[in-house]
């Protein structure tokens, strides 16, 4: 039968091992280095998050990053980089902001401290806001022909 007095030296002395329960170098280097409190400020995963799924060319959409720790709690005051799979198809700030260049899919990543999140978009052509006819004069004879040509342009003149 043991003493009280050893099985509370036996209980404090397994304490810091509990707390670090999962750290593989705990025995390398002799404890925690950050103890406890560490994994609740270290990333666990990012996830990327936008209003809608695509965006026009020639547009622009705001994503929102944010960065968990393995307790699935929000994490503030992370700073994240972001890329484009596809700089043709659309670019992306350092701020989130994607601008649709080309029609076709996308996938937009945002990174902080080695772990990224990713948003799959699609970039869609935009819709036409005029109709453009060539030429714009022509004169045609009574019983004849004539050509025109028409194209369906965007507000910013792309075809």
């Amino acid at each position: 039968m043991s003493h009280p007095a050893s099985r509370s030296r036996l209980a404090r002395s397994r304490t810091p091992l509990l707390l670090c329960a999962g750290v593989g170098a705990f025995l390398l280097s002799g404890g925690c280095k950050d103890g406890p409190a560490a994994s609740n400020r270290s990333i666990s995963r990012v996830e990327v998050s936008a209003p809608a799924s695509s965006v026009e060319a020639g547009r622009t959409l705001q994503l929102t990053a944010v960065a968990f720790n393995r307790r699935s709690a929000a994490l503030a005051g992370k700073t994240f980089s972001w890329a484009s799979s596809s700089e043709a198809a659309a670019t992306v700030s350092q701020d989130g902001l994607v601008t649709g260049r080309a029609a076709g899919p996308v996938t937009i990543t945002a990174s902080a401290e080695g772990v990224s999140g990713t948003l799959a978009l699609t970039v869609s052509q935009a819709p036409a806001s005029r109709v453009a006819v060539t030429p714009a004069f022509a004169t045609v004879d009574v019983g004849g022909t004539g050509s025109l040509r028409a194209a369906a342009l965007t507000a910013s003149g792309d075809t």
